[in-house]
């Protein structure tokens, strides 16, 4: 979904670091980066809340080599695929995700695949 902010003009290429405006070639840098991030953070997790601030500073871990905006919360409805979420409900979604996965305790505690079949389902 292309967007004046996030896009480069008259394109659906996010605005990179790299300044790559191939969609093939970004996506392959992308998948580099973000794959190297997250063999580091398997070594080293971030420590936090498991809370939507935690998160965000996991998605800016992850992204901080390709984009400038990652971390942060969308301004406007974009995705590369099917629309996660619209952005005027963002942090209101987190919250109530968050929420229960505080109520449910983390889902600490349960077996593997009682945990995956939990993480899986939709809230």
């Amino acid at each position: 979904m292309a967007d004046v902010i996030y896009c480069y003009p008259d394109t659906d290429i996010l605005i990179n670091k790299l300044d790559i405006r191939e969609p093939k070639k970004l996506q392959k840098f992308e998948r580099k980066l973000t794959m190297l991030r997250l063999l580091e953070l398997i070594d080293q997790p971030m420590r936090g809340n498991f809370d939507f601030i935690h998160l965000q500073a996991i998605h800016k871990y992850i992204f901080q080599d390709i984009y400038d905006w990652a971390g942060k919360i969308r301004t406007v409805d974009i995705a590369k695929e099917n629309m996660f979420c619209n952005v005027r409900f963002l942090e209101q979604q987190a919250e109530e995700i968050f929420g229960k996965l505080r109520e449910e305790k983390y889902l600490e505690g349960l077996s593997r695949q009682e945990f995956v079949k939990r993480s899986a389902r939709k809230r």
